[in-house]
């Protein structure tokens, strides 16, 4: 199973810069259900308000894989605060 996007659930597991609510619950799950969650080691985000800071927002969640995926941030820049993630899967 592979479920990703933004979820904004942020936390330092999976390379956000803060730990939120919704990042604590979802790692909780988690570890309780047997599943992954993965980012990218760089950020995913990039606001448009200066005030706020670069972060990994896009995630994806993972159960039942041979081998983890590899998540890539692309430097296209859409028309979105949010970079493209290419998540690629090792088939065995």
């Amino acid at each position: 199973m592979i479920v990703a996007g933004d979820f904004n659930a942020k936390h330092t597991a999976w390379n956000s810069n803060i730990v939120s609510p919704v990042g604590r619950r979802l790692l909780d799950d988690a570890d309780r259900h047997g599943y992954e969650v993965l980012g990218p080691e760089v950020p995913t985000h990039y606001p448009y308000c200066a005030a706020h800071m670069t972060d990994v927002l896009d995630i994806a969640v993972t159960h039942g894989l041979a081998a983890a995926p590899s998540l890539d941030v692309l430097d296209d820049h859409l028309i979105s605060d949010h970079l493209a993630v290419l998540l690629t899967i090792l088939l065995i």
